[in-house]
């Protein structure tokens, strides 16, 4: 997926890009959260001990199914199980309408950057199972433990986006210290059906996500890793995920954007449409 990389957006139309994402089964988190003195509550781990573009299918709310998965894997285990396939994602920054994702037959999941569904929440039923809720910013943490502790929990909530960079300069930043004690709130309250993405940075090989999980000691709150990723050539961009893989071995890893980096390209709706 793309959009608040800092280098390439998809266009204020309603821009998009695809992306893979993974996805796994996993036990529902406790009531409340800390690491202190116990196993992982809402890690997770796959079923492929490589780096291989498979993964366990994810649960998803009652009556709604398995959503098939692909990522880059590592870790043991067998806490997930079900058929392996191709979870392809887009990802919309402004200028989205909720009709849009209909559009994309070959996508079966999306996410822009907010809690809830942009506009008037008015769409299809595939629209709504399909989205993927992310928690941006310190701003949103009380609105995501709303939505995780409602009616309607959704079964995987992305967190803080690119908390190194100000996007333009128009996005906030915070220090890892400054994250772990905003998310404070949603580990008190995650709900009992969310799993969690951790934060994401612009820059990938930085210490900032290892200085967070320190300050919150919550690094197995989370069930999956998330990169984000802007080079000019496909040779770079693989060597980084594996080194972010070397590092992150034991839970699925998220690419929730993926462009050439400045090189000039830029896509229309109609284009990717």
């Amino acid at each position: 997926m793309t959009s608040s990389g800092g280098q390439q957006s998809p266009a204020d139309t309603g821009g998009s890009s695809s992306s893979s994402a993974p996805s796994s089964s996993t036990s529902a988190p406790a009531e409340s959260y800390s690491d202190e003195g116990s196993t992982p509550t809402t890690g997770s781990s796959t079923d492929s001990t490589d780096t291989s573009a498979t993964g366990p299918s994810s649960p998803t709310p009652s009556g709604k199914g398995s959503v098939p998965a692909t990522s880059v894997n590592g870790g043991a285990g067998s806490a997930g199980s079900g058929n392996c396939g191709s979870l392809k994602g887009v990802c919309f920054n402004s200028g989205m309408q909720l009709s849009m994702y209909d559009q994309i037959t070959t996508a079966n999941t999306w996410l822009t950057f907010q809690p809830t569904l942009p506009g008037d929440g008015i769409c299809s039923d595939r629209t709504r199972q399909d989205h993927a809720p992310m928690m941006p910013f310190a701003s949103n943490v009380a609105q995501a433990v709303e939505l995780v502790n409602g009616p309607n929990p959704p079964p995987w909530m992305l967190t803080f986006n690119e908390p190194d960079y100000s996007y333009m300069g128009f996005t906030p930043t915070m220090s890892p210290q400054e994250a772990a004690e905003a998310i404070k709130p949603l580990l008190a309250k995650p709900g009992k059906d969310t799993n969690y993405v951790a934060p994401v940075t612009a820059d990938p090989l930085s210490s900032w996500v290892d200085d967070f999980f320190a300050a919150c000691n919550c690094r197995n709150f989370f069930s999956a890793y998330n990169i984000h990723q802007y080079q000019p050539t496909s040779e770079a961009t693989i060597s980084t995920i594996e080194t972010f893989r070397a590092r992150y071995q034991d839970k699925p890893i998220w690419i929730t954007e993926i462009a050439p980096g400045n090189a000039g390209c830029k896509l229309s709706w109609d284009e990717v449409n």
